[in-house]
C-alpha cells in the first residue's frame, strides 16, 4: 500500500493555495481537526471546486493511508468491496478499496477512505456503504465476533462469501465522501436520510477565492495569463443555460488548468500570449463548455465564449496602458 505522499496530484493538493493565518478555523482545518479522532463527512458542491482534493489532503496532514473508491455507474462488489479468486492453492479472497480500508484501520493504521462521487455509486452499494458506517461498541463486538478488543466505537464489514467480518476503530477510520450539485451531473438517485444521518459533517464547498487559486494558476502559466484564465472562469459560471444563457456548463479548476497549459505550449511555440489565448479556447474551454450539435460546439455558445475572451483582454490591455 503506498504512503499518500506517492499518490498522483494535481498542482492544488501540492501546496498552491495560501496559507491563511489561522488555518484550524477554515472549514479544511476543521474537518482534519475532526478526522484525527475520526470522521464521517460529506462534501457538496460543484465539479472541479477541489472536493476530492480537500479529502486528500486530509489524509497527507493526518500521515494517514490514502484509499479511494470512484463511484461510478456497473460498479461491481469486486471493485468496491472484493472478490474471491482461484489460485493454484485454493480461493482466495482479495481486497477491494472497502476491505482494504477497513483491515488498515483493523491493524492500527490511521485511514482515510475516500469515496468520490457517491450518487454516482447504485442504490445497492450506497446500502453496503449505510451498513458499514453503523458503529457499535467494543461490548458489542466482543459479543458478535468473539475478539478481544479496546473499549471504543467499531465499524464492521463482512466479506461477501469469505466468512470473515472486518472490524475498524471509529478513531482510526475516516469516511470522506464527495457528490457533486445540480441536474447536469450523471447520478444514481439522492441522498436518502439514512446515508445523509450517518455523516457527521457535511459541507458545501465552492469555487475556491483568487487569493487561493491565482498561485496555483500561474505555476501553470505567466501570471498574466493566469489573471485572464481566471476572470474567464468567473465569467462563466453565469453564462450558462441554468441562468438563461448559452454556455451547457462553466469552467472549473481542471479546464483553466487544461486551457493554462495548453497557452503555455503556443507561447513555446512562437504565439503571443494574446494569440495563444485565443487560439487554445476552442481545444480545451469550448469543448467542456458548450453543447455539441452534429460533432460541432454550438455557434452561438462558442461566440459568446470568444466575446468575453476579447472583453477580458481589451479589459487587461487598458490596464497596463
Amino acid at each position: 500500500m503506498p504512503d499518500p505522499g506517492d499518490y498522483p496530484h494535481t498542482p492544488l493538493l501540492l501546496g498552491g493555495q495560501v496559507k491563511r493565518a489561522t488555518p484550524s478555523l477554515t472549514d479544511e482545518g476543521r474537518l482534519i481537526r475532526r478526522a484525527s479522532a475520526g470522521v464521517r463527512a460529506l462534501l457538496c458542491g460543484p465539479t472541479g471546486t477541489g472536493k476530492t482534493e480537500m479529502g486528500k489532503r486530509v489524509a497527507l496532514a493526518l500521515g494517514a493511508k490514502l484509499v479511494g473508491i470512484k463511484g461510478r455507474p456497473g460498479l461491481e462488489d469486486r471493485d468496491m468491496i472484493g472478490f474471491i479468486s482461484p489460485t493454484a492453492e485454493g480461493p482466495r479472497w482479495v481486497d477491494g478499496p472497502l476491505a482494504r480500508a477497513w483491515r488498515l484501520a483493523q491493524s492500527g493504521e490511521r485511514t482515510v477512505l475516500l469515496v468520490d462521487e457517491l450518487l454516482r455509486l447504485d442504490a445497492y452499494h450506497r446500502n453496503v456503504l449505510i451498513g458499514g458506517l453503523d458503529d457499535v461498541s467494543a461490548e458489542e463486538l466482543r459479543v458478535m465476533l468473539g475478539v478481544d478488543v479496546p473499549d471504543g466505537r467499531y465499524y464492521t464489514l463482512e466479506l461477501p462469501g469469505a466468512g470473515e467480518v472486518l472490524y475498524a476503530p471509529t478513531s482510526l477510520l475516516s469516511v470522506i465522501c464527495t457528490t457533486n450539485v445540480g441536474a447536469s451531473y450523471t447520478q444514481s438517485g439522492e441522498i436518502d436520510p439514512a446515508l445523509l444521518r450517518r455523516f457527521q459533517r457535511v459541507m458545501f464547498v465552492s469555487y475556491p477565492d483568487a487569493a487561493d487559486i491565482l498561485p496555483v494558476y500561474e505555476k501553470a502559466c505567466t501570471p498574466s495569463a493566469a489573471r485572464v484564465a481566471y476572470e474567464l472562469e468567473v465569467q462563466t459560471r453565469s453564462m450558462t443555460t441554468e441562468h438563461g444563457q448559452l454556455l451547457e456548463r462553466p469552467m472549473n479548476i481542471g479546464v483553466t488548468l487544461n486551457y493554462l497549459a495548453e497557452v503555455r505550449d503556443l507561447m513555446q511555440a512562437g504565439l503571443s500570449e494574446r494569440e495563444a489565448l485565443e487560439e487554445a479556447l476552442g481545444v480545451t474551454v469550448v469543448p467542456f463548455c458548450c453543447s455539441l450539435e452534429g460533432g460541432e460546439p454550438d455557434a452561438a455558445a462558442l461566440n459568446a465564449l470568444q466575446v468575453t475572451l476579447a472583453d477580458i483582454l481589451k479589459n487587461a490591455l487598458s490596464k497596463v496602458a
